[in-house]
């Protein structure tokens, strides 16, 4: 666990330090083991092995049942199909946008931030000039004339045009491949000076895996506290993880739902033209 804490540190530091990132591996793991360890009933580590069985194999079911549906529109699909479908779900929906996303900057890859500066000052005035603004500016980027602080810095050497940042030049490409394809540059650019890769894919990571657990957690305490006053605890036990396992398959069924009918909707798309010219998606 040191070695993997260690592996931790080193990697959400791999593109340079970041002291505000490096603090949630530092900090958040101690404190986290030692409440654990401080707070774990003694009684737990006595427990036969087919106890820890129970608890473990329906979690392992449920999630090589959700493990199909680990893929990027994943949180979209459970805000619009679970949480917009109730007022509670809708509360918290709300309270993700209100709160969320400008602290998600800190973090975010260049080119997905929604404040960009960029200045052209070593860049003599002409056409080509002219031309970079207009690209700069159909894709959100803003030009300033102060140096501090700024994301990207233009400049041009020959034939070649210079991205660079504070720290120094980061990507060369020709004047004319810049105008061509100017968002693949600017992803370039960005991938390049993104030191959170890491951070945001153990985040999220963390989320696909941590959150239901820590919800079916939850869920069993509290099935358990009610079920424990009226049965034994060892029936409560296993009826509480009945419940919850039925629980995550009720929540993953809307989900399987919308990927059928994704499904369908590509091979309607794939049907040949009918005799009547139109194609199968339109009927």
């Amino acid at each position: 666990m040191l070695l993997m804490w260690a592996g931790l540190a080193a990697g959400v530091n791999w593109k340079g330090f970041s002291p505000f990132t490096t603090l949630y591996f530092v900090v958040i793991p101690p404190v986290v083991f030692s409440c654990a360890l401080k707070w774990m009933p003694h009684g737990n580590r006595k427990q036969p092995w087919r106890t820890g069985l129970l608890h473990i194999i329906p979690i392992m079911v449920l999630g090589l049942l959700w493990a199909p549906q680990m893929k990027r529109d994943l949180f979209i699909n459970i805000r619009d199909l679970l949480l917009l479908s109730n007022p509670l779900g809708e509360k918290i929906v709300n309270f993700y946008y209100q709160y969320t996303l400008y602290s998600a900057e800190v973090i975010k890859p260049l080119d997905r931030k929604l404040l960009k500066t960029c200045t052209l000052e070593a860049i003599p005035e002409g056409p080509y000039k002219s031309e970079l603004r207009k690209n700069l500016s159909a894709h959100d980027w803003i030009e300033t004339e102060s140096l501090k602080d700024v994301d990207l810095i233009l400049s041009c050497s020959g034939s070649k045009l210079l991205l660079s940042d504070k720290s120094g030049t980061v990507l060369k490409t020709t004047k004319k491949d810049f105008l061509a394809h100017p968002a693949v540059n600017m992803k370039r650019f960005s991938s390049a000076v993104d030191r959170h890769v890491f951070f945001r894919q153990f985040t999220f990571y963390s989320l696909l895996m941590g959150f239901p657990i820590t919800l079916y957690i939850f869920l069993y305490s509290l099935v358990f506290l009610m079920l424990g006053r009226w049965i034994e605890p060892g029936i409560a036990s296993l009826a509480s993880a009945g419940i919850c396992f039925s629980a995550g398959l009720l929540m993953l069924m809307p989900l399987w739902q919308t990927n059928s009918l994704e499904i369908a909707q590509k091979k309607l798309n794939q049907t040949p033209m009918f005799s009547n010219g139109q194609k199968g998606k339109d009927l």
